[in-house]
């Protein structure tokens, strides 16, 4: 079993918050980070950015989220969660992530940042 983890785009501090998921409504999101002594921070998302932790890394030791874009040999895959499990969707195909990740993919930024590499 993996850890349980998302990932939002704060734009009003122009970073990613990492964290467990706390709500989404409206268009907004709370992801939440509770420090090594315990304290409780919450911040404000972009719902439409939040991604769940797939419970996977790529070759170069990177943690691959929903929402995530993988390169392989010669072409981009978003990171999907369709049917209760991750997959790495190619242009009009799916994968297995796992199989994905075990052919030496590699994490390449994602789909917030780089909207202009996936066309589907």
């Amino acid at each position: 079993m993996h850890e349980i983890k998302f990932r939002g785009y704060c734009g009003s501090q122009d970073m990613w918050v990492y964290g467990y998921l706390g709500f989404i409504y409206k268009g907004i999101a709370a992801i939440q980070q509770i420090s090594p002594i315990g304290e409780l921070s919450k911040w404000s998302v972009a719902a439409a950015s939040v991604g769940q932790y797939t419970g996977l890394k790529d070759r170069n030791n990177v943690e691959v989220y929903e929402g995530d874009l993988l390169w392989d040999d010669d072409e981009y895959a978003k990171v999907d969660y369709i049917g209760g499990r991750f997959w790495a969707h190619f242009d009009g195909v799916l994968e297995d992530l796992e199989d994905t990740l075990w052919s030496g993919a590699i994490v390449q930024g994602n789909i917030h940042e780089n909207p202009d590499r996936v066309k589907f």
